[in-house]
């Protein structure tokens, strides 16, 4: 019989909220503490004339393209990680927008299969440039535009001493430097320092310490089929 879980979700917002609510209807509970925020950057984007499509890691890309400037770009295809950035361009006009894969390195090998000749990445300035790399490796034009920020937030001591409270089973982790910030938390706060780590890739995993669980791929349905299989053990 599957018990009930206790789940952390560290995900910034808004994308936390709509975690948690998906936790709360696979029948566990579901307790907020982002350990990151994001926020806009004031990127300069090129023309659209030329490229073959924008690419996409993360929706938030989306959600702070000022509308101004996505329009320019509706008319391009969008290849992105995950239905829900697929999902979030769609409802920013993109018409055209399609999930290539669960995780950036499949969206890499589709994409070298594909063989478009330049590409538009939409990307957070927080990241990891294998995908440019890889691309460049096999001859693609790739133009970067940094359009989000991820940063530490400020947890006040409230926050905390509600959590320390509550009996916590797993804690879901779905970046490198939540990971990193958790870890320095359970050092320092010993919060959650017996949960498992439900974590979207092997990179956050090794990042994070403790018991750690890793999803299918890095995407929110693959995080709750293994909290599900979790809770039946």
């Amino acid at each position: 019989m599957a018990r009930r879980l206790s789940v952390l979700v560290t995900r910034p917002m808004p994308g936390a909220e709509r975690t948690a609510r998906a936790i709360r209807e696979h029948g566990h509970d579901a307790h907020l503490l982002p350990l990151t925020t994001i926020s806009g950057l004031d990127a300069d984007l090129p023309p659209a004339e030329g490229f073959d499509a924008v690419i996409l890691t993360s929706a938030n890309a989306i959600r702070h393209l000022p509308k101004a400037k996505a329009s320019g770009l509706r008319h391009l295809p969008v290849w992105t990680v995950g239905s829900a950035t697929a999902n979030a361009a769609r409802d920013r006009g993109f018409t055209h927008a399609e999930a290539l894969g669960g995780d950036a390195e499949t969206l890499t090998d589709t994409l070298i299969d594909r063989a478009p000749q330049r590409l538009l990445y939409l990307a957070g300035r927080v990241r990891r440039k294998h995908i440019e790399e890889r691309l460049r490796q096999v001859g693609m034009e790739i133009v970067t535009r940094e359009i989000y920020d991820t940063r530490e937030k400020n947890i006040p001591d409230t926050d905390l001493n509600n959590l320390r409270a509550i009996p916590i089973d797993v804690v879901l982790l779905t970046s490198t430097l939540a990971a990193r910030l958790f870890r320095a938390l359970t050092e320092k706060e010993r919060l959650g320092e017996n949960a498992v780590r439900l974590c979207f890739s092997r990179r956050i995993a090794d990042e994070a310490g403790g018991t750690c669980e890793i999803a299918r791929n890095a995407t929110e349905q693959a995080a709750l089929t293994l909290l599900d299989e979790i809770a039946r053990r």
